[in-house]
């Protein structure tokens, strides 16, 4: 069972970091990449990876063949998974637009971090404590204990709040960071001075960290259920995502143990993709989209949509 942070931080790409973070983030990746280009080089012929998280979509229109390729990403990277896999880079050079699931930048503006508060931390008048059994407040205050948290710092978070910041606060001890692959390609795109574009606004990427919490218990049982196994898990889910295999096991997951935040987060918002990227097609120039690779895997994919629609659909092999 793999922890329910993990699967929902690999579907929101919504984080509250500052640029200059991210920017610093980015830089270092940048020279470890240049640091290393050589080594990767020569170990080119070691690696044998057959598949990857990029497929390629294709479609005669208008008798013009019309491209777009779509992009599984991950939110939280470490500096050892970079570089990132080469097909990544063959469909950003290709792609005259970037798409993203949201503008990055929106959550530094100060009403965006006023309406974040909002869904973290519960009114002033309400606790944690009251929300849930005393068997799942116990796990709170036991993790509080060992990490030297001030459990009040704790006890005024709503359940969503503590699910993602305690997940958040694991992953960095296991060198995860923000800097994962959208917001790689953000600043790539950026500095290089392609067009970018977004398939939700900051507002719809909280309403559905928000629909997270209508189940507080449940949500803080399987939060706390397998984090002494966040590590493995996710050495075990960035593999996947490398080798564009077993992807489904994300989706599958969620869909059997949370179906309402599945529907919300991953059926609902395809649903609401698809014309988006449709339209994509009726012009002449190649775009790359990023996504939560989440959302490009399994029957409700975005790739299986665009299969069912009579779309040509290749995997990106390396």
């Amino acid at each position: 069972m793999k922890s329910i942070s993990i699967l929902l931080g690999l579907l929101i790409c919504l984080t509250a970091y500052s640029h200059a973070s991210q920017t610093t983030a980015v830089n270092n990746v940048i020279n470890n990449e240049n640091n290393n280009e050589n080594n990767n080089e020569n170990n080119t012929s070691k690696k044998q990876i057959e598949k990857t998280s990029v497929w390629k979509i294709t479609k005669k229109i208008n008798g013009k063949q019309q491209t777009v390729f779509l992009g599984g990403t991950i939110h939280l990277l470490r500096d050892l998974d970079y570089p990132l896999p080469a097909a990544f880079d063959i469909a950003y050079n290709q792609a005259k637009e970037i798409i993203f699931e949201v503008d990055i930048d929106d959550a530094e503006l100060p009403e965006s971090q006023a309406k974040m508060l909002q869904l973290l931390v519960l009114p002033s008048n309400e606790t944690i404590e009251d929300k849930l059994t005393a068997q799942n407040y116990k796990l709170i205050e036991s993790y509080a204990a060992e990490n030297n948290i001030p459990i009040q710092n704790l006890n005024t978070m709503t359940a969503t709040g503590l699910s993602l910041v305690l997940t958040q606060i694991e992953m960095t001890k296991f060198g995860f960071t923000p800097m994962g692959v959208d917001a790689y390609y953000d600043n790539k795109a950026k500095s290089a001075g392609k067009k970018r574009s977004f398939l939700e606004s900051f507002d719809d990427q909280l309403m559905f960290l928000a629909s997270m919490g209508n189940e507080p218990n449940k949500l803080i049982n399987y939060t706390f259920k397998d984090m002494h196994r966040l590590r493995s898990m996710m050495n075990e889910m960035v593999s996947a995502w490398r080798k564009g295999t077993e992807l489904e096991l994300i989706s599958i997951e969620l869909k059997t143990e949370f179906p309402e935040i599945y529907n919300n987060l991953i059926l609902n918002r395809n649903n609401a993709w698809m014309p988006l990227l449709e339209n994509e097609f009726m012009d002449d120039e190649i775009e790359f989209v990023l996504v939560g690779v989440g959302h490009l895997t399994g029957d409700d994919s975005i790739v299986n949509m665009f299969k069912n629609k009579g779309y040509a659909v290749e995997q990106l092999t390396l």
